[in-house]
């Protein structure tokens, strides 16, 4: 039970730490940390972007770093844009003119109930203009982080890879279309009630395995939107971190994510995620070596 628990947090935090590199995930984790470190909540932005970075299993260190775009004096100027354009809001009153508007409010100010009134008006526009300022921060933010990791990954990784598991039904259940590109694709399966694969109308946890690796090979052939008919020659060499979080019945469609990780020659890993209604089914590294001719690659013809 301690080595489980211990293996669990381990996966936890790499997840967390080291996941969600996929462009899209970067452009999200950026958008959180840009929108949350401009919002009106001082002293708390790290704490809320770090919450809800774990919630919605985006990667931890990007949200972070993003989330200092109001790190030390960045606060008041952020604030004071703000401020400036719910006042424009409120008033109509242009934001290149609003600092004067505020210091007449503060010099006509009254006492301490005067004084306060003033501050509380300023408060008023700075939660207004945030409603403006937050997504169009958060935008940005996610859209030049979501650019720069898309040159990345294609640098990374120029082309498909050209793997696959060559099985035929009963045994191949990715059925669905490819969506995505070279750097991140997600395709459908279906394990029949008549399946092998399946015992007193549940899919055997084994089973997983051989479906996240379909679903890596099937992207592996073609991520653009072209059905999965075609599998081409591969051999599942490891599995890292694999965690089944529950079981599904034989019939319902079970999604997977799949986020290529790293290649070196003719190896290959991904990390695929298998979804089930919404809920998590299982994850982990899958490690992937090509099996096909690298001149053609068409599946390579076997030994004499």
């Amino acid at each position: 039970m301690r080595e489980s628990t211990i293996f669990r947090l381990r996966r936890r935090w790499r997840v967390l730490l080291a996941g969600g590199l996929s462009p899209r995930a970067v452009g999200a984790a950026a958008a959180l940390g840009g929108g949350l470190g401009v919002a009106p909540i001082p002293g708390l932005q790290i704490a809320v972007t770090a919450l809800l970075a774990w919630r919605l299993r985006l990667n931890l260190p990007i949200a972070l770093v993003v989330s200092n775009i109001s790190f030390g004096p960045l606060l008041a100027a952020w604030a004071a844009a703000s401020a400036s354009v719910g006042r424009w809001l409120h008033t109509g009153e242009p934001p290149w003119r609003t600092f004067a508007c505020y210091r007449a409010d503060f010099a006509a100010a009254e006492g301490v109930i005067g004084f306060l009134h003033a501050g509380g008006r300023c408060m008023v526009d700075w939660l207004l203009g945030s409603v403006v300022v937050v997504p169009v921060v958060a935008a940005g933010c996610g859209l030049v982080a979501y650019t720069l990791a898309s040159v990345v990954a294609r640098w990374r990784h120029p082309a498909a890879s050209g793997l696959a598991i060559p099985h035929a039904p009963p045994m191949r259940f990715a059925v669905g279309a490819v969506a995505g590109d070279a750097t991140a694709w997600r395709v459908s399966a279906v394990v029949g009630a008549d399946s092998p694969a399946v015992t007193a109308g549940q899919v055997r946890p084994a089973y997983l395995v051989e479906i996240a690796a379909q679903a890596f090979a099937a992207g592996s052939v073609d991520a653009g939107g072209v059905g999965v008919t075609a599998p081409r020659a591969g051999v599942l060499v490891a599995v890292k971190d694999w965690t089944v979080h529950t079981t599904v019945a034989a019939g319902v469609r079970i999604d997977a994510e799949v986020t290529p990780q790293a290649a070196l020659g003719t190896l290959r890993s991904a990390l695929v995620r298998l979804v089930a209604g919404g809920h998590p089914l299982a994850d982990g590294v899958l490690h992937v070596a090509d099996g096909s001719d690298p001149r053609t690659h068409e599946p390579a013809d076997p030994p004499t």
